[in-house]
């Protein structure tokens, strides 16, 4: 890769890039789509090619930058500030309630953990290196970063997780069941529901969908803030004393009563998913 300095370089144009996409991405007027390109080909992968190859912490300005533009432009797709919790959230896989969109700095790690992994043997064999001297450091390597992730050493097997192809899914998977766990503490009681509810096998992360007009699945603007506040628990409401304008009971902040009144419920028997959502927004966000 070169000298440090170059590799800032190298880091620094890729960035550019990055932030010029995210950028025209910000330009559509549809947030739905705004999000799935935003999660499918500017995350932290964008640059994962980058964090494979040195430290982040030798251009730790540059995946500053590339973290910031993509909060941004989540806060833009999404129409609501970004809470830390937040930002945690949207970083796990849908599988563990998240939404699948993690930033640079929570990839670096183990992004360049695998590559050191994988590439240990090679580099061994390149420069006359004792194979098992080089494997007791990339060992350490895993150490540290599992202290720093917060996973316990009970959590996994070295040599599992260290063999094998897919070397960096075997850390991230380790790596976000511990942070998923550790979130899971510092969540209130209405987010805990949400997220336990997320994580279970009936769950269909509906946020992997692609959207598409003719087949029903494409979430218009005011719609997709709603779903996605909701599954983040967000308030709606400030005013937790409000009253439902259908059936005139007492609405929670959060925007429950919205999805289960009996009398809206009448009167949308005959609409799909997406409508309900919307009335979830008019009746409790405006």
């Amino acid at each position: 890769m070169g000298t440090p300095e170059f590799a800032r370089r190298v880091a620094h144009a890729a960035v550019d890039k990055s932030l010029n996409l995210i950028n025209e991405i910000l330009q559509l007027q549809d947030n739905h789509r705004q999000f799935i390109l935003l999660k499918w080909r500017m995350s932290g992968y964008k640059i994962q090619h980058l964090l494979k190859v040195l430290p982040s912490t030798l251009y730790a300005e540059e995946v500053e930058t590339f973290d910031d533009a993509l909060n941004h432009a989540l806060v833009v797709t999404l129409g609501f500030p970004l809470t830390p919790a937040d930002r945690r959230l949207i970083d796990l896989p849908p599988s563990l309630g998240g939404l699948g969109l993690p930033s640079a700095k929570s990839l670096a790690g183990a992004t360049y953990l695998a590559s050191c992994a994988s590439s240990s043997s090679l580099q061994a064999e390149s420069l006359n290196l004792d194979p098992q001297f080089n494997r007791e450091k990339v060992v350490v390597l895993l150490r540290d970063f599992c202290k720093d992730s917060r996973i316990r050493e009970d959590e996994f097997d070295v040599d599992e997780l260290l063999g094998g192809r897919k070397v960096q899914m075997n850390i991230l998977r380790v790596a976000n069941r511990a942070k998923a766990n550790y979130l899971l503490l510092s969540l209130g009681a209405h987010q805990k529901a949400l997220f336990e509810s997320a994580r279970t096998k009936e769950y269909v992360p509906w946020i992997n969908v692609l959207p598409s007009a003719p087949l029903n699945q494409h979430l218009h603007n005011a719609v997709f803030k709603t779903a996605v506040g909701y599954q983040l628990g967000k308030k709606f409401l400030k005013d937790s004393r409000a009253k439902c304008e259908k059936c005139t009971s007492m609405m929670d902040p959060y925007g429950d009563h919205a999805t289960v009144c009996r009398k809206a419920e009448a009167q949308l028997c005959d609409t799909t998913w997406n409508e309900m959502r919307s009335i979830l927004f008019f009746a409790i966000l405006i």
